[in-house]
């Protein structure tokens, strides 16, 4: 089987820039059949979870995911 490469689009750049910039970290959108993907960036265990106090601050209720090891 072959894989599809995702498709590149100045769009999918426009549509990328407010996420970035709402979690201050690179954010990519592609699209490809049959899926997009969307991926977040992060350059720590502190990053990471600065960006899901943003997307999902549920998750980090009470204990922090792990150490920061920075």
């Amino acid at each position: 089987m072959i894989k599809k490469r995702p498709l590149a689009s100045p769009a999918l750049d426009r549509l990328s820039e407010p996420p970035s910039d709402l979690l201050e970290t690179p954010v990519t959108i592609e699209l490809a059949r049959p899926r997009g993907k969307l991926t977040v960036q992060f350059a720590s265990m502190g990053d990471l979870q600065r960006v899901l106090r943003v997307l999902a601050p549920e998750v980090l209720e009470g204990e922090p995911l792990a150490p920061d090891e920075d």
